[in-house]
């Protein structure tokens, strides 16, 4: 197995700068990525930020207060089990876990919440079926952080 440090003279791609971003100050932001595949490795310079300007919104979003009930973040095994349940209603989702931050001159708060995106394309036609499909997915969702919260709860104190 060759080590990843060995640069081979692979080439490398630059992820997600736009034309109106000079390469000069894109070059002094970059990281080097690194990711063992198999036997060889794929370098990537890659933005640590970036912008995006119009992000492609899903056809479907399910929304789960996750933290909210289990006073705590949903494990990857469990988003992973989220998963598994979803497959037989849906063929391809995004699920994403992530902790929301609402920061103002009077208040502050922080939301763990767990986001299943439908891709548009993946949708049926009939608004009707749509209407359908997000219930099943809602139930799915529910039973499924019942069941995490269920087995490993942080009871919530109020400061």
């Amino acid at each position: 197995m060759e080590s990843p440090e060995a640069d081979l003279g692979e080439r490398h791609e630059t992820v997600g700068s736009g034309a109106w971003l000079q390469e000069d100050a894109a070059a002094e932001i970059r990281v080097r990525l690194r990711r063992c595949q198999g036997k060889g490795h794929r370098d990537v310079d890659a933005m640590l930020a970036f912008p995006v300007r119009m992000p492609e919104q899903p056809g479907l979003e399910i929304r789960i207060n996750f933290g909210m009930f289990a006073g705590r973040e949903a494990t990857a095994a469990e988003i992973q089990d989220l998963g598994s349940a979803l497959l037989p209603e849906i063929g391809h989702a995004e699920i994403s876990a992530e902790t929301r931050f609402q920061i103002g001159p009077e208040t502050e708060a922080d939301v763990h919440q767990v986001r299943i995106a439908i891709p548009k394309e993946t949708l049926p036609a009939d608004d009707f079926e749509i209407g359908e499909l997000a219930g099943r997915l809602v139930n799915i969702a529910e039973g499924w952080a019942r069941g995490c919260i269920a087995a490993r709860h942080v009871e919530v104190n109020e400061l």
